[in-house]
């Protein structure tokens, strides 16, 4: 799978829609690029309308280098986990990703997907655990920050993300197919 398929992927699950949800902590956001991470990622100061105007290149481009190339997700060889580990780190956090398939593959979890984390990859025998026990984690994870999990970090947590528990659940359940 090219990495402009998963963009594309990414892409159809954020949506192309400018929203502006009062109970969404993201703010403005367009293809799932909030406004807050699009200052980031340009180092400029910007306003929702600036959102409002970003263009499906540009979300292209922010996609490649946030969530694949800059925390090295391009480096990984099987499609699936990567575009499950990508689409992870696009709706949880890219060192969220991480910590979960670093504690999987019994490596230290901080979060950052470098050299030995890639070699533990790398040596990983089981890919079909592998798959599923991320997929089991990440479950997890999405109802812990619904309903306020003590293992779930707090700046996550929030009493409106029980109405977003549904699509976080259809998002997760979409990777049940290829494994």
């Amino acid at each position: 799978m090219s990495l402009d398929t998963i963009i594309d992927s990414v892409l159809d699950r954020e949506k192309s829609k400018y929203t502006d949800d009062p109970a969404d902590r993201g703010g403005p956001t367009k293809y799932g690029v909030t406004l807050g991470d699009w200052q980031l990622y340009t180092g400029k100061p910007a306003v929702a309308a600036d959102i409002m105007a970003l263009t499906e290149p540009q979300a292209r481009e922010y996609y490649r280098w946030r969530y694949i190339i800059k925390p090295g997700f391009d480096t990984i060889d099987d499609p699936w986990l990567q575009e499950f580990i990508i689409d992870t780190g696009v709706l949880e956090g890219r060192e969220t990703a991480t910590k979960m398939l670093q504690k999987i593959l019994g490596v230290q979890p901080d979060g950052i997907f470098g050299p030995i984390t890639r070699n533990a990859l790398i040596n990983f025998s089981d890919f079909p655990l592998l798959r599923r026990t991320l997929l089991i984690t990440r479950v997890h994870h999405l109802i812990g920050c619904a309903l306020e999990d003590e293992r779930v970090p707090r700046h996550l947590l929030n009493e409106t993300n029980l109405r977003f528990l549904h699509g976080w659940w259809n998002r997760a359940a979409s990777f049940l197919k290829g494994m």
